[in-house]
């Protein structure tokens, strides 16, 4: 029998440095971002991150200003079709806390003959700004040598 899961596990982390200036007030702050993310077979994955772990900004006027802590918390679906192009769902998660922030999702339609990639997605906006907010974009490939490539 073969078990239809491959449980791939990665793990991340980056480290910070804020420097921030205000007239003569100055201001620095040290933070970690961490990030997980589980493939649980060649087509889903799952994932979670949290954000400026640890980050306070010190003022040099005595003064120290906690920065957000932010997580976010998402999947993606690819899905191959019978003509070599592959569709990929995603939705995210935005949260202060244990408290929604924002949604954000989004499709990704990739043609695998040519590389090229088809974005749209939307995302909640903030507040004061439109309540969504709809998103495009596209990926080219661009061969540079044999061996060495971009994307634009």
């Amino acid at each position: 029998m073969i078990f239809p899961f491959k449980i791939e596990f990665s793990l991340g982390s980056n480290l910070k440095i804020y420097q921030n200036s205000l007239h003569n007030l100055k201001a620095q702050a040290v933070g970690l971002d961490i990030g997980l993310n589980y493939s649980i077979n060649d087509r889903l994955n799952i994932s979670y991150v949290s954000k400026n772990i640890g980050a306070e900004y010190d003022w040099n006027a005595n003064y120290n200003e906690k920065i957000k802590n932010m997580s976010a918390f998402g999947f993606s679906y690819s899905q191959t079709s019978y003509t070599a192009n592959a569709i990929t769902y995603s939705i995210q998660v935005d949260m202060d806390g244990l408290k929604h922030e924002k949604l954000k999702a989004g499709v990704e339609f990739k043609d695998k003959a040519t590389n090229r990639c088809l974005r749209f997605g939307f995302s909640e906006g903030e507040v004061d700004e439109k309540p969504v907010r709809f998103h495009l974009g596209f990926s080219v490939p661009i061969k540079i040598t044999e061996k060495l490539g971009m994307t634009l």
